[in-house]
């Protein structure tokens, strides 16, 4: 049913027509960025989704390899409805090389969210009802926007109450998280932050690249700070 809406609402141009002119990034980035060639961006669009599916190919792994591994059933089954709307909305906003890594994380947090129901913690306690209440509600709002902006926006404020939850528990417990797969996620995000063009794409195609690096680049700050063994 929600994919559904979501094809009906990009056939019907909700997230297509991009406000005409856009802000433009021109001036933003330093002379190198600017004068970044298309060749290479294709590249490190390549590199970010190589690196995005190692990463959650080695999360899954983890999960199933070691017990102490527990991740949040909240967050994974938030991303993975909010990355393949989101993924639909990127593309019809314009996205090209940057839009592969949105797809990329998809597949990934559909197969995680189906690894949390065994293996994973959490789900009713207070703090996941409300990041799936706050999900629902700025699900509600992409689906109902006509303005691009608002609804990029509210894309990323379902995902961010989805890392809410992983966020808090790692906070509380970074033992509960592997490692190595959000060092690859990061490697990714820096990566994915490359295929953009600075003197061409608009505010609209940064947020999603930006938005991931500084979320997953907290999450793996949050994994250092694990307790000394007493």
């Amino acid at each position: 049913m929600i994919i559904m809406a979501v094809r009906r609402n990009v056939n019907r141009g909700a997230m297509a027509r991009l406000p005409q002119p856009c802000y433009n990034l021109r001036g933003f980035g330093s002379r190198w960025l600017d004068e970044m060639d298309a060749a290479f961006r294709d590249y490190a669009g390549y590199a970010a989704t190589v690196l995005t599916l190692a990463g959650g190919t080695d999360y899954c792994l983890a999960i199933l390899r070691d017990r102490e591994n527990r991740p949040s059933r909240a967050t994974w089954f938030i991303w993975a409805a909010a990355n393949l709307l989101l993924t639909a909305s990127y593309f019809a906003a314009g996205a090209s090389q940057s839009g592969w890594m949105a797809a990329a994380l998809s597949v990934e947090c559909v197969v995680i969210a189906g690894l949390t129901i065994p293996f994973g913690v959490g789900g009713w306690n207070r703090r996941d009802l409300v990041c799936m209440a706050g999900a629902a509600a700025s699900g509600a709002v992409w689906l109902l926007s006509g303005n691009a902006g608002i609804a990029l926006c509210a894309f990323l404020a379902v995902d961010f109450f989805g890392a809410f939850a992983t966020l808090d528990k790692s906070w509380r417990e970074p033992e509960s998280e592997p490692v190595r797969p959000w060092v690859l996620t990061v490697l990714a995000c820096v990566a994915n932050m490359a295929t953009v063009d600075w003197a061409t794409d608009s505010v609209f195609v940064l947020l999603f690249p930006a938005y991931m690096l500084v979320v997953n680049g907290t999450e793996l700050a949050l994994l250092f700070r694990r307790p000394a063994a007493a």
